[in-house]
């Protein structure tokens, strides 16, 4: 990353690889940093390679999930979702977050959706029950 400072692939593995070890804050900054450059550049694809902006904004709600920022673990979901929204890999996540926060709404709202994208999905009915003893 040193070397290349708009490389964005670098910055999203470094933000992974600080995510593994569980360091949450720099792995937020670096996440961060990738999306401030995937903005800037989102149009380039030779500088995007394969990744897209809301594989970063997903990785940064993890990071927030992981590191108790519920809010704004859910605040870099819902943009993941706003751009791709019937990705159940979105959709699980905000799913999660609503009943750790107990947004039964929410929750409701996101199995819905959830159980229309991927109605093969195995934990449709675990997740129902935990939304029903919200």
């Amino acid at each position: 990353v040193s070397l290349d400072q708009k490389n964005i692939s670098a910055f999203f593995k470094l933000g992974a690889l600080y995510d593994e070890q569980k360091k949450w804050s720099e792995a937020r900054q670096t996440y961060q940093y990738a999306l401030k450059l995937a903005r800037q550049y989102e149009d380039d694809e030779a500088i995007m390679e394969e990744l897209t902006i809301q594989e970063i904004y997903f990785s940064l709600a993890w990071v927030e999930r992981e590191s108790d920022d519920l809010d704004a673990a859910l605040e870099n979901i819902r943009e993941a979702l706003e751009i791709e929204p019937n990705s159940p890999r979105f959709l699980d996540l905000i799913l999660d977050l609503s009943i750790i926060k107990k947004d039964k709404d929410l929750a409701i709202e996101s199995l819905e959706k959830l159980a229309t994208v991927n109605p093969e999905n195995n934990k449709l009915s675990d997740w129902k029950e935990k939304i029903e003893s919200l």
